[in-house]
């Protein structure tokens, strides 16, 4: 666990995909930060396209990959499949504490705050429960080692 936590730790966003029936795959980058249970945290509008997709189908992946120092060479990153969902209210209050250790100004102005809090901007927290994973951290597991695993709650 300790690589993905560090690969989770070395980047800002993630690209995560959803899908909807009428318009197919979609994917969109996002701000995010994980939590230690593996619950990645990110703020969207509701109206967006990745935003409704969840609403009608939450199973979602996502990926996390740090540059390599050499083009093809010390590759490693994180593909994360599991369920996305409007964050509920009794959730706010960690996902905010969450997404400041990452980003020490998130929801700085106390009116944000608040709005953040009782949800009534038209951005909102999500969270993503990660179920399942690969990692592929060549630097420590060797090249292209893909270590898949379920992950447990």
């Amino acid at each position: 666990m300790i690589s993905v936590r560090q690969i989770l730790a070395g980047r800002d966003l993630m690209s995560m995909a959803t899908y909807s029936t009428d318009l197919g795959p979609h994917v969109n980058s996002a701000f995010f930060a994980a939590d230690d249970d593996l619950i990645m945290w990110f703020v969207s509008e509701r109206t967006t396209r990745h935003s409704l997709n969840i609403a009608a189908e939450p199973r979602v992946s996502a990926s996390v990959f740090l540059d390599p120092p050499t083009y093809g060479e010390g590759l490693c990153g994180i593909q994360v499949w599991g369920t996305a969902r409007e964050a509920r209210q009794d959730e706010r209050a960690h996902a905010v504490a969450v997404l400041r250790l990452r980003f020490p100004s998130f929801a700085a102005d106390t009116k944000v705050l608040e709005g953040f809090l009782n949800a009534s901007l038209p951005s909102t927290f999500y969270r993503l429960e990660v179920s399942e994973l690969t990692v592929l951290d060549e630097p420590r597991f060797g090249r292209r080692v893909y270590v898949r695993a379920a992950v447990a709650r």
